[in-house]
């Protein structure tokens, strides 16, 4: 019975020490209390304050609410932040709202603005027009999908001009227009056509007239002739153009000046000029290609040492006919100081006849050297040797 009474006494000791701590705490923001169990639990006691400055010594998840710029805020553990501002938020119609610097909504109507009554987008300073996206300042992107477009309205064309830029004419086909009339179209393979005109059948088709460098567009049948500094149109060359046919017989209906290379004959051509009444020949082929080199001296003084094969004597006659055609003893007035001469893999060489009571053992390679033997020294030391060139 005495230590149910000392029980008695030792709780309400305890209960009147926990009202005194009670008391003691309850002007403070943060009070604890005993539950039923006896833990001591604590509780914030967080305040609402609204002033143009912040509250001093905040707890956690304090409000204030801010009257100089009309925000409501709450205290994290170290900073205010924006709950939202008071009253409603406006703005100008169509304006795209975004974050300030101080986390509050703002607005910026001169570098981003929904066009509201026209419905349309607008990125820097709005542009006159009815462009559903205007943009002032360079753009950039990795690729742009336009439409084809047309001739009268290009897809890729100007504000104040909108009939004339570039468009797509057809699959890999780009076409230019000015003033709604194609300028200039490039088709797949790249041939290009100036003008009206979308048929391009070559690299270049120019349609209407071709001015020069003086811009002059010239006159009916007059030529472009290239000048020092440019073109100029000039008139061309009169008389009649004339023909150059290759064939066995005669061209029917000649007319002066017409070239024929006659293949009648299988073993050469012939090559004729109509001279207004008949077909005269100039130039034979085959004897153009055949001439004698010039009169070689050939020393028959003594006999060979050798008289087998090869022979012990040698001549070179490319070598005789070089040396005198390029330093002739005598020329006429006007003549070149020397005569043309062609090289030594240009020709084929022949020895035709020789005297077989004098020589043996004649033969000729491919540079024009003969090689010989002398097997025999006439009486009065002259013989024949006959030597053809041929152009090969």
């Amino acid at each position: 019975m005495r230590n149910h009474n000392l029980n008695k006494i030792i709780n309400i000791l305890i209960l009147i020490a926990c009202a005194l701590f009670l008391t003691l705490k309850i002007n403070a923001q943060e009070v604890r209390v005993i539950d039923n169990k006896g833990t001591i639990a604590s509780i914030r006691n967080n305040t609402v304050i609204t002033s143009t400055t912040a509250p001093a010594s905040p707890l956690e998840n304090d409000i204030w609410s801010d009257t100089s710029t009309n925000t409501i805020k709450i205290w994290d553990g170290s900073t205010w932040l924006n709950l939202s501002s008071s009253g409603s938020h406006t703005g100008t119609p169509g304006s795209i709202f975004f974050a300030n610097t101080d986390g509050t909504p703002t607005e910026n109507n001169n570098q981003l603005f929904w066009d509201n009554s026209l419905n349309r987008l607008s990125l820097g300073t709005p542009l006159t027009g009815s462009n559903k996206l205007t943009v002032q300042g360079a753009i950039r992107g990795t690729a742009i999908n336009n439409a084809d477009g047309t001739f009268g309205q290009p897809s890729y064309r100007f504000s104040n001009d909108s009939d004339t830029g570039m468009y797509l004419i057809g699959t890999n086909q780009l076409g230019f227009s000015t003033g709604g009339v194609n300028a200039l179209s490039i088709d797949n393979t790249q041939n290009v056509s100036i003008g009206q005109s979308l048929s391009i059948g070559q690299n270049l088709s120019v349609t209407g007239s071709y001015s020069d460098s003086n811009n002059e567009t010239g006159t009916a049948g007059q030529v472009l002739s290239s000048t020092a500094t440019g073109t100029d149109w000039i008139d061309s060359s009169s008389g009649s153009s004339n023909t150059v046919t290759t064939s066995i017989t005669a061209p029917a209906a000649p007319v002066e000046g017409d070239v024929w290379f006659d293949t009648s004959d299988t073993n050469h051509t012939s090559t004729k000029i109509y001279d207004g009444s008949t077909w005269v020949e100039f130039s034979p082929i085959k004897a153009a290609r055949i001439f004698y080199p010039p009169s070689i001296a050939i020393d028959i003084s003594a006999i060979s040492v050798l008289l087998t094969p090869p022979g012990d004597e040698t001549k070179d006659l490319y070598a005789e006919y070089f040396n005198q055609f390029n330093t002739p003893s005598v020329a006429s007035a006007g003549a070149p100081s020397a005569i043309p001469t062609y090289a030594r893999t240009d020709l084929y060489y022949y020895v035709t006849y020789y005297d077989p009571t004098i020589f043996s053992n004649v033969s000729i390679d491919a540079n024009g050297v003969m090689t010989y033997d002398v097997i025999f020294v006439p009486l009065n030391d002259n013989t024949i040797i006959n030597v053809v060139f041929v152009v090969k």
